[in-house]
């Protein structure tokens, strides 16, 4: 985040960057096959930001496995 012009930008390798997002459903992000195919219909229609849930449990399976008792 940078002032420029006035204005708060997000800059990313020393450009501003709009965001050109996509969102995934819960259904389709809980998913994984179903998270690829959207992100690659994402990337196809040229949007550079996905947002989406991500659960604990995809992060780390085993330590979510082992405080679920």
């Amino acid at each position: 985040m940078e002032k420029r012009d006035g204005m708060t930008k997000l800059i990313v390798d020393g450009r501003p960057f709009i965001c050109l997002a996509g969102e995934l459903s819960n259904t389709a992000s809980s998913d994984r096959e179903a998270t690829k195919a959207t992100i690659a219909r994402l990337a196809q229609a040229n949007f550079n930001t996905v947002l989406t849930v991500v659960s604990w449990t995809w992060l780390n399976p085993k330590k979510a496995s082992s405080t679920s008792r």
